[in-house]
């Protein structure tokens, strides 16, 4: 009685679910966090097959898994089997957990095998953090791609910012080529402010730690982009008004 006890105290003090078996499969305990998870509680689950009581379903086939029964794992001469990740407990109210289980053999004073251990953990939130984890990878990822890109872009908006520049010292102000150099000039300083800020949301955050969101001049960028591609347009005969 003193041993049962004591076991009894030990499973409820474990971290991961405890669900113990006879010979036959049957539940013969249960530890508290075992009863949470399962949605069965010991009283209930007593006597129990382990099947009815740690109801698994196959995580990609959504059928049920196959757990292992004591004789397999004598037959295989294996003390316990590793963990598995990839299977889904369906609580008693129909709740579903991912979870991962082992199972091991208990043996007697006399090393007489008496019945099994299954320990399991809900992995939860073990995913979560992993899904979280990756979503981060996948935004610094984009944010190093689109640093790169901005900056590349900016070297090659300078460069054309500088020859149109150069162009309108060498052109008679009020001409045609004139002004189509200023509106180059122009844009460039608009692309040059967009790179700025596609470089604010590659770093993520602005210098206080959070994302600054400012207003466009939608009318100017409108109508500085028409001026860039008016004389495209006249070529095809389209005419656009702003």
């Amino acid at each position: 009685m003193e041993r049962e006890r004591w076991f009894e105290a030990m499973l409820r003090c474990i971290g991961d679910a405890i669900v113990t078996t006879d010979l036959a499969n049957d539940v013969t305990s249960m530890n508290p966090l075992a009863e949470s998870l399962t949605g069965w509680t010991q009283a209930e689950a007593l006597g129990r097959g382990i099947r009815k009581v740690f109801h698994l379903i196959d995580e990609q086939t959504r059928q049920d898994a196959d757990l292992p029964e004591i004789k397999s794992l004598l037959r295989a001469k294996e003390p316990a089997l590793e963990d598995r990740e990839e299977v889904i407990l369906v609580a008693r109210n129909d709740k579903e957990h991912p979870v991962s289980y082992s199972l091991s053999l208990i043996r007697d004073a006399k090393n007489n095998v008496t019945g099994m251990a299954l320990a399991f953990r809900d992995m939860t939130r073990h995913r979560e953090m992993e899904r979280q984890i990756l979503a981060k990878q996948k935004m610094e990822a984009i944010g190093k791609m689109a640093s790169t890109i901005a900056h590349e872009f900016n070297t090659l908006l300078t460069i054309v910012a500088g020859r149109a520049s150069s162009m309108t010292e060498h052109l008679i102000p009020n001409t045609r080529a004139y002004d189509d150099a200023q509106q180059i000039i122009e844009a460039t300083r608009h692309a040059s402010v967009l790179t700025k800020r596609i470089l604010g949301l590659a770093r993520a955050t602005s210098p206080d730690g959070e994302i600054t969101i400012e207003p466009m001049p939608l009318p100017d960028v409108v109508r500085n982009t028409v001026a860039l591609v008016e004389s495209s347009f006249a070529e095809r005969h389209i005419t656009v008004e702003v």
